[in-house]
């Protein structure tokens, strides 16, 4: 009698939705699960990373754009006219270059500007594309 309910037991065919519950089942899943949760923090902190990394730059450009505007002032109390380009006013401040945004580009420099509310501009193209307001000196 053992052995006959041994061999039906052997014999027994399991349907798909019978084996449901099976440990073996709920381990795949739980590994999936895992790896799907591991991927998306994965991708939440990259996309953070790259997002707060754009934000420090463009805080770093305004930055520069303050400094080099302070600059700029000074050179016109001073001298009384507009400097030809950045380098001239790089060389009256000793600054050893043309000054930069944050993401390697030299700032632009329109004297007079092309807005009349101001006398000169000083502007950089990565901001001036990329946000809603761009860097712009002597506002």
């Amino acid at each position: 009698m053992a052995r006959r309910k041994k061999l039906i037991s052997e014999r027994r065919i399991l349907l798909p939705w019978e084996n449901e519950g099976t440990w073996r089942r709920w381990l795949g899943l739980l590994r999936t699960r895992t790896l799907l949760a591991v991927l998306v923090g994965v991708a939440l902190l990259v996309g953070l990373g790259i997002s707060e990394r754009h934000r420090a730059g463009v805080r770093q450009t305004r930055a520069v754009v303050d400094h080099a505007s302070r600059i700029v002032d000074r050179y016109l109390a001073e001298h009384g006219r507009c400097p030809s380009d950045l380098e001239e006013v790089s060389r009256y401040a000793r600054l050893g270059g043309v000054p930069r945004d944050a993401w390697g580009d030299p700032l632009e420099f329109r004297c007079p500007a092309n807005d009349t509310s101001v006398r000169y501009e000083l502007v950089s193209h990565r901001l001036e594309h990329d946000t809603d307001q761009p860097a712009k000196g002597n506002l």
